[in-house]
């Protein structure tokens, strides 16, 4: 599709966007954003300024509290000042000491985040609540790299676990993450940050924005760059530092406005441009860049409010495999809208009522014969409600459902040897949620949930109509995944005078799932198996089993003493997960157990701030022994076969030190992996493995703010 054609069908979505806000007067931030400031069920909020806005309210997801604003206990929410606290520099980062939350790091491949035990293909993604998940991806771990995605310039990150909004559409059955961006609330604010770590990883970051009073700007640049990462002195497989070869870039900004008391729109953009590439892997990726523009808004009309998302994003992606000598280039977009209209019966219940619609584009090449190899157009599209009831002041509960569709438009093979365009078949799936959550609050420190759901996750594009590199093969009778959610818990929240915050909580949750969809290997004669491959290796496909589940619990605990001048915190994940077929006898048969996650994972913290010029934080992880595969090769390093290996249990630590010379310059220095302990979450038998935990790092950095 040609760069003009793309140009005016974003210009047509982006009307008729604007064109749906405008008929009902202008956009939808103002429901969205009294919703986050407690409008309709949670208080009476009707005119804001911007300057008083500490989220960027359009892009936040709306979390359905019983209480208190930004509270509920199925979602996790990280503030920018918890992401300093842990030295976190991007969003993989952030996210690994947060219950139910598995983060596998790695130099050249993308960072893993599993949820639950589900692994990134059963989870939604997500900028300010437009999605981010690679186009061209499978139902499988290592799609959508969160790397490239930088802590700063963000104000919070929200996880979504249990039940989960349906604003999210499909593709949410392990849960959510949305990355919410800042706005500025001062006349001129600007923000600078470098971040120096051992063996030459450079960290910068920019910002600059303005508020005036009814509408804002700001724009934001970041820049990292590693080219080395260092083993464990204790790592005896291999040499002390591998190559990583890994640098990214990330410009972003917005333009903002107010229109009376109630309505708020934004237009936004970033551009991210990666590079990943390690020489002792396989595969490299000279590209793996990210655009997006998109039209945020929100217009309140008292009973009735408008929530408007309107997006295009794009990848654009090339990769080389030296092994299988192949070079591939991935040229992707889409194109979508959600549309949310809420309905403040009072200030006890609302509904809401809404549709997602998302155009989705996949175009293939290979590099060696410069040629167009898959053009691929599918439609994703959703009709979500959602209700929510305050009975009294104990009793409160939320029910919603969906109902999700997979329409494929055009699928086109180019034959290698004709080039002549092939038409295959146009797959269809769909798919439905239904979920509801009940509040009890005996009495308001305590608080419990109970939640029951039916999730689906659709069936991606690799999986229907196979891969560019002829590696995964298609699959005609692919069809949704689901599975039916069942969660417990409870809370204790409370600050004692004169003493400090207490904080404690536990989650029991139960997953029974059906057609789970796992890849697995075929007979070599589907596909093309190149040089350097064993035959019966090679080719793989996405297939339903049978049945599976998957349960586990979490707890936490926080307590802060002398006013929450040194907080100890440690919380506690336990996660199982099986899948089963059935023999040709109609016998149940188990398979291995997942092994892309530890079973138990335990974090500790504790921070100690006993005057406010300087803290100290120290976040520990232990995760215990899991299996992982592993490759087993021949004389010529061609993979014959696998295997699994137990790997041992790990405790890493990270130590930050901030000091605050003045209100708005901070130095910092810390440690990653500060016992410099040795884990390698691959197996690989190479000493250069892309997962292996880096050693002790060290690191200093700056950061200076005029304005906040």
């Amino acid at each position: 599709m040609t760069g003009h054609f793309k140009g005016h069908l974003l210009s047509q979505t982006l009307c008729l966007g604007l064109l749906a806000s405008c008929a009902f007067g202008e956009t939808n931030a103002t429901s969205e954003l009294n919703s986050q400031l407690g409008g309709g069920l949670l208080s009476d909020s009707s005119a804001f300024d911007i300057s008083t806005i500490k989220t960027y309210e359009l892009g936040a997801v709306e979390i359905t509290a019983p209480q208190e604003i930004d509270y509920n206990p199925t979602v996790t929410v990280i503030k920018t000042e918890d992401m300093g606290k842990q030295g976190a520099t991007d969003v993989a980062q952030a996210l690994r000491f947060t219950p139910g939350v598995f983060y596998m790091p790695s130099s050249t491949y993308p960072s893993e985040i599993y949820i639950r035990g589900f692994v990134e293909g059963e989870t939604g993604f997500y900028y300010d609540g437009i999605p981010i998940g690679d186009i061209y991806a499978g139902n499988a771990s290592g799609e959508t790299d969160l790397t490239p995605f930088f802590t700063f310039g963000l104000s919070e990150i929200q996880i979504s676990k249990g039940y989960t909004s349906p604003t999210f559409s499909s593709s949410k059955m392990g849960g959510a993450i949305n990355m919410v961006s800042s706005i500025p609330t001062k006349d001129l604010e600007f923000n600078a940050n470098y971040m120096f770590i051992a063996n030459n990883e450079h960290r910068t970051n920019l910002q600059v924005g303005r508020n005036f009073g009814t509408d804002y700007f700001q724009l934001t640049f970041s820049h990292f760059e590693r080219k080395t990462l260092n083993y464990s002195y204790d790592y005896a497989g291999g040499p002390a530092n591998y190559e990583a070869n890994y640098r990214s870039y990330m410009l972003s900004g917005k333009y903002g406005w107010l229109i009376g008391d109630n309505h708020h729109y934004s237009i936004n953009f970033y551009h991210q441009h990666a590079v990943r590439g390690d020489t002792s892997q396989n595969w490299s990726y000279p590209n793996y860049d990210k655009t997006a523009f998109y039209l945020l808004g929100n217009s309140n009309f008292g009973f009735v409010s408008l929530d408007s998302k309107v997006w295009y994003h794009m990848d654009m992606n090339k990769m080389n495999h030296s092994r299988a000598n192949f070079a591939g280039i991935y040229d992707d977009y889409s194109i979508g809208l959600t549309e949310t209209l809420k309905f403040d019966f009072n200030e006890n219940q609302n509904l809401k009522l809404g549709i997602m619609s998302k155009n989705e584009n996949h175009e293939g090449r290979k590099v060696t014969s410069n040629r167009l190899d898959r053009d691929w157009s599918v439609l994703n599209s959703s009709v979500f409600t959602e209700y929510a009831l305050r009975a009294n002041d104990m009793f409160r509960f939320v029910v919603s459902g969906s109902y999700d569709r997979h329409d494929g438009l055009r699928v086109i093979i180019v034959d290698s040897t004709t080039n002549a365009k092939n038409k295959q078949r146009n797959q269809h799936a769909w798919g439905w949620t239904l979920q509801g959550i009940l509040y009890f609050q005996p009495v308001k420190p305590l608080l419990f949930h109970a939640n029951i759901g039916h999730k689906t996750n659709l069936p991606k594009i690799r999986g229907l109509y196979g891969g560019l590199d002829e590696s995964y093969v298609k699959n005609d009778n692919l069809s949704s995944e689901s599975l039916m959610n069942y969660e417990v818990g409870g809370e204790f929240n409370h600050e004692f005078k004169d003493f400090g915050t207490t904080s404690l909580g536990a989650t029991a949750f139960f997953n029974d799932i059906n057609n789970a969809i796992g890849s697995y290997r075929v007979d070599s004669s589907l596909c093309s198996v190149p040089s350097g491959r064993a035959p019966n290796q090679y080719c793989l496909q996405y297939q339903n089993v049978d049945r599976g589940y998957s349960y586990g619990g979490e707890v936490f605990a926080k307590q802060g003493f002398w006013g929450d001048k040194l907080i100890l915190g440690a919380n506690w994940s336990y996660i199982q997960r099986k899948t089963y077929n059935r023999d040709s006898y109609g016998n149940r048969t188990y398979t291995t157990e997942f092994t892309t996650h530890p079973r138990q994972n335990i974090n500790l913290s504790a921070l100690i701030a006993p005057r406010k010029e300087y803290d100290v934080a120290l976040n520990g992880s232990v995760q215990t022994s899991r299996y992982a595969r592993m490759p087993v090769r021949d004389a010529t390093n061609a993979i014959i076969d696998y295997d699994y290996v137990k790997i041992p249990t790990v405790v890493y630590a990270d130590l930050v030190a901030n000091y605050y010379l003045k209100d708005n310059l901070k130095l910092s220095l810390g440690a990653y992996n500060l016992f410099d302990r040795n884990y390698n979450y691959t197996a690989s038998t190479t000493g250069a493995s892309a997962g292996g935990l880096p050693g002790r790092r060290v690191f200093a950095g700056f950061e200076y703010n005029y304005g906040k």
